[in-house]
């Protein structure tokens, strides 16, 4: 497996905005850069970064039939972790998005610290409660701890039956303790699990997100 991650990047270098996008299970960053794209496209001069995981289509390797919310282990996790931090380093970016496992990629960062320093803005979309970090949880629970003081935007489907939105739920409490409950915004849409850009408040409120950064 390689160790290198294969990284689709669209730069332009005047622009003073730039998002890294995670793509979700099944999917790589290529095919995630053309389902945003009627959306991007609204944001002026707005730098794009998509990788693809070290391991293909998927930020951690399950079996199949597995899902992120039910597995207890992440097995590639480490791998894929230090590939986004490296991405996070190089390009820089004033906002993070990531959908299902590149959401809980996300959120797994934040609860380890690993973005303390990151002053930009994030958006979750499709995430879960990530079963293989409990005991963390547990700990910054009963602990509270900060973690993070960027803008968090938690977008919460309705009808999405791959994430319920209970597991996004238990998410935005955690992000409560970590990033501070005045930093964290949720926003319920009638959609499934994919980024709700068909939905025109959905999509606003993700636009002024990206452009506050």
């Amino acid at each position: 497996m390689l160790l290198l991650l294969s990284l689709f990047l669209l730069m332009s270098m005047s622009s003073s905005l730039s998002l890294l996008a995670l793509h979700g299970k099944d999917t790589t960053g290529p095919q995630f850069l053309n389902r945003l794209q009627p959306f991007t496209a609204t944001i002026p001069k707005l730098s794009l970064a998509f990788p693809t995981s070290p391991h293909g289509p998927q930020w951690w390797i399950l079996p199949d039939g597995v899902r992120s919310r039910t597995a207890l282990e992440y097995p590639g996790y480490e791998e894929s972790r230090l590939a986004v931090l490296q991405h996070i380093k190089d390009t820089k970016p004033t906002s993070l998005l990531g959908q299902s496992q590149g959401a809980i990629m996300l959120f797994s960062l934040l609860i380890h610290g690993d973005l303390k320093d990151y002053t930009g803005t994030i958006i979750l979309n499709g995430i879960q409660n990530p079963k293989p970090f409990e005991s963390l949880i547990a700990s910054l629970t009963a602990s509270p701890t900060t973690l993070s003081r960027s803008k968090i935007l938690l977008l919460v489907g309705s009808n999405d039956s791959i994430a319920p939105p209970a597991g996004a739920y238990e998410c935005r409490d955690i992000l409560h303790i970590v990033c501070g409950k005045e930093n964290v915004t949720v926003l319920d849409h009638t959609g499934g699990h994919s980024v709700p850009i068909e939905d025109e408040e959905a999509a606003r409120v993700m636009r002024d997100f990206i452009t506050a950064a």
